[in-house]
């Protein structure tokens, strides 16, 4: 379970402020020139500095606030109310809503979809939702308790066979989340009515994290059946771990010979191909 009293505030890391940005884009030139200038006297020194500073004053007062930034899926964002007069002629904001929905991430192995997934929910803990995190009991590779990303970055979770019949026996837990997040949701029997029901009905966030396609790039259980439920779809891709190729990777390939769907493991047994490779494995 992410606690948002653990971390540090999101605006504070993740959208750059009006200073920050414009220190980059209007004082660089200045500084440039004043690199080029450094054998220059102490005062003309001094004039290029006030120079920038004075920029800097100008556009922040007549800049407007910056937006959200436009590469973020919609569901990162909130449903801002904005703000109402009261009858004494002050203002006051009204408070910002998570909106319920579903965001997918889908993608090979060794894509990042873990570690897409983490970066998602923890931004969620810091504005102060509360968040719960699941993944298969099945998948112990690198912790039975943790969710746990190819270069070992990891967070708490809790494990279920079913997810439908884990909300019945944690329905506390349950009902005490805002955001769920879901890794190798693939695994999942009971994916596609738990994520629906818990977004439509119970009004949350549910961001799911899996494969879409096996190691023959046939549809992997029910990640697929999501698409027409979600806000948000991001596919990710990986590079090709084909000696000697960096392409991007677009699929799983597994390395030893094995027919079953279902095979839990890492780089001993699979590896993230390009069209070519998989075609034409090395």
């Amino acid at each position: 379970m992410l606690s948002s009293s653990s971390t540090t505030s999101l605006r504070h890391h993740n959208q750059p402020s009006c200073h920050t940005s414009i220190t980059v884009r209007n004082m660089q030139p200045l500084w440039t020139l004043a690199v080029q200038h450094a054998q220059c006297s102490p005062s003309l020194r001094h004039t290029l500095l006030q120079s920038a500073r004075g920029a800097l004053v100008r556009t922040c007062v007549a800049s407007p606030p910056l937006a959200a930034p436009a590469n973020l899926p919609y569901s990162l964002q909130h449903q801002d109310y904005g703000t109402h007069a009261a009858a004494d002629g002050t203002h006051h904001h009204k408070q910002r809503v998570l909106l319920p929905g579903i965001e997918l991430i889908m993608g090979p192995m060794f894509a990042g979809k873990s570690t897409t997934l983490l970066k998602r929910v923890r931004r969620y803990a810091r504005e102060g939702e509360h968040v719960l995190l699941l993944k298969p009991a099945s998948d112990t590779r690198y912790s039975a308790k943790h969710v746990v990303t190819h270069t070992d970055d990891r967070e708490e979770c809790h494990t279920a066979t079913l997810l439908m019949q884990w909300r019945e026996e944690h329905a506390d837990k349950y009902a005490a989340a805002k955001v769920i997040g879901i890794d190798e949701a693939q695994f999942f029997r009971d994916l596609a009515p738990f994520v629906a029901a818990a977004a439509d009905e119970d009004r949350k966030r549910v961001v799911v994290a899996g494969l879409d396609g096996d190691f023959r790039r046939a549809r992997f259980g029910q990640m697929l059946d999501l698409v027409p439920l979600a806000d948000d779809v991001t596919k990710l891709t990986a590079r090709c771990m084909a000696p000697g190729c960096a392409d991007r990777a677009l699929f799983t390939q597994r390395t030893i010979h094995d027919s079953r769907q279902q095979l839990v493991g890492g780089k001993d047994i699979y590896r993230a191909v390009c069209r070519a490779h998989y075609v034409s494995p090395p």
